[in-house]
């Protein structure tokens, strides 16, 4: 049954938070191809590990959940959208998804990182925004690179 890895990753996550996403991890990465360290990388560069988190950005777009999944995702999750704030496993898968598809799109690369982040390789944006993006890689290699 789904809810009973949901349920105890979600009260572990809540007392250790890498711990408690790490089969979030495990299990998004093997479902999408994609690295679970990669994964774990980008939920600590973008809330610290925190299921609940919400920004609101300057473009008025929202971000939420551990992973920060940005509400121009909000038309393809319809529902999904808001368990990002209490699922901590569904808010990997999606995060997981959205990497997959910057990889398909940029190949096993630092420009799928920063397509994650930006929704572009950083040589496709304008030059302040590009500057934003090799900030975003950088802080995700010290993570992995730890």
């Amino acid at each position: 049954m789904r809810t009973k890895p949901v349920w105890i990753s979600f009260v572990i996550g809540f007392l250790i938070p890498a711990i408690g996403l790490s089969y979030c991890f495990e299990e998004a990465g093997k479902k999408y191809g994609v690295s679970p360290v990669v994964l774990q990388a980008i939920s600590k560069v973008e809330s610290n590990y925190q299921i609940d988190a919400k920004n609101i950005n300057r473009n008025k777009s929202e971000d939420r959940g551990h992973m920060q999944i940005n509400s121009t995702h909000k038309k393809y999750l319809g529902e999904g959208w808001e368990y990002l704030t209490y699922d901590p496993c569904y808010c990997t898968q999606v995060g997981a998804w959205i990497l997959r598809q910057c990889m398909d799109r940029y190949g096993n690369t630092w420009d799928a990182i920063a397509c994650y982040n930006c929704g572009k390789a950083p040589y496709e944006l304008p030059l302040k925004t590009r500057m934003k993006a090799y900030e975003y890689i950088k802080k995700v290699q010290d993570q992995i690179y730890r």
